[in-house]
């Protein structure tokens, strides 16, 4: 299925980039827009068209986002995929609440990107792992992480993958191969938006597929676990 995608932007060099890392797909439709702060900007009939809308902003303040959130009213059938450089104070979380369904930053990898884009195209959601902390820390993380579908097998390895079994260890307990436990880990990595070990670890303890006694930190550390008293 070929996605229309609408990329509105402030900076040029960046969209041109972009684009043309979504040029390589024959699974995209691209149109560029460079955005306007007049009122009038997200009433285009043009944004309507589209099934994900991609807006890159290099600062969002407070008159900005209220820009943004004015135009989620408008184009509520799409998704939208924030890309900026900096967000000023708690404006991560402002987004998140408002219903924006995915924010990465522009210091992210090309991978990132086109995961992000990938996942807005299926109707899911995409944060980076920066503005995955900034959701934890105000509670928002449990619109994101309700429900999520680990198969028991993803959770089985998810639980030995935390122990920092490696993948051969894993593979020889189950009895399968290496590159399934590989494959395994993607799929859990992904489901749990994960970049990082540490983030899928933080995740995964967000979403209760891990307890506090599992977090693997030593006995000098236990005092200062980051996950303690996390969850609301």
């Amino acid at each position: 299925m070929r996605h229309s995608i609408l990329f509105i932007y402030q900076n040029r060099l960046i969209f041109e980039a972009l684009s043309l890392l979504l040029a390589d797909s024959l699974s995209y439709h691209i149109k560029g827009l460079r955005f306007r702060s007049d009122d009038n900007f997200w009433s285009q009939p043009i944004l309507k068209k589209f099934d994900v809308v991609i807006a890159e902003f290099s600062v969002i303040n407070e008159a900005l986002f209220l820009t943004i959130k004015n135009g989620l009213i408008s184009i509520h059938e799409q998704q939208l995929l924030i890309i900026t450089g900096h967000l000023e104070n708690k404006m991560g979380e402002h987004l998140i609440a408002s219903g924006v369904d995915g924010i990465i930053l522009t210091d992210c990898s090309s991978e990132y990107f086109l995961r992000a884009v990938e996942k807005l195209c299926l109707n899911d959601q995409y944060f980076c792992g920066r503005i995955m902390q900034d959701m934890v820390q105000s509670g928002l993380h449990n619109k994101i992480f309700k429900g999520i579908p680990l198969t028991t097998r993803e959770v089985e390895v998810l639980e030995r993958i935390i122990k920092g079994r490696p993948n051969k260890l894993i593979a020889n307990e189950f009895n399968i191969s290496e590159s399934t436990i590989k494959t395994h880990r993607k799929n859990i990595m992904s489901k749990l938006n994960a970049d990082n070990s540490i983030t899928l670890l933080y995740n995964a303890f967000e979403a209760n597929f891990i307890s506090e006694s599992e977090i693997p930190l030593c006995k000098k550390c236990k005092h200062r676990n980051p996950f303690k008293h996390s969850k609301n």
